[in-house]
Formats: C-alpha cells, sequence, structure tokens
C-alpha cells in the first residue's frame, strides 16, 4: 500500500502486461464451451410486444428475465434500467 495518495503503486501483472501475455476473460477456452450473444433494441425506450425465440438445438438455451432470481434492475441514473427486458 503507499504511503501516500502521489506514491506509484507496483501492479503484480506488470511483466506480463508490457509483453503481451497477459490473459484475458476473452482468451479463455473450455472443452464445449458455448458462446453467448446479447439481442439489443433498434430503438431507444421502445415497448418490446413480443420476443421470438429461434429453435435451438440440444445443448443451447436463451436466458431471459425469469432466470434473474433477485433483482433485475441496474441502476445506471435511477433504479430503471432492467438487466434483461420483458415483452410487455
Amino acid at each position: 500500500m503507499p504511503a501516500s495518495i502521489s506514491d506509484p503503486v507496483v501492479r503484480t501483472d506488470f511483466e506480463e502486461k508490457i509483453s503481451a501475455m497477459s490473459r484475458y476473460v476473452d482468451d479463455l477456452t473450455f472443452k464445449d464451451m458455448l458462446y453467448a450473444k446479447t439481442v439489443r433494441s433498434q430503438r431507444t425506450r421502445a415497448k418490446i410486444k413480443n420476443i421470438t425465440v429461434p429453435y435451438l438445438d440440444d445443448g443451447y438455451f436463451t436466458v431471459d428475465h425469469t432466470d434473474i432470481p433477485a433483482s433485475n434492475i441496474v441502476k445506471e441514473i435511477l433504479d430503471d434500467q432492467p438487466f434483461l427486458q420483458t415483452a410487455k
């Protein structure tokens, strides 16, 4: 811990970062790994009337607002932004 706010902080990952050897989440792969895609609305604050989910092969699935066990709200400025939207 630095003694004062103006003292430099020594990073433990310094060598990996400057040598481009750092591993990030996007660099990780696992056997049988699935990928996710977020679908965003093309219209700001538009009301979603319906959501059509295409047929998915075995082993693939969708995640929606019903999969969130707690609050589905993300606070940005106000507590009014759902993390995963629902059709109304």
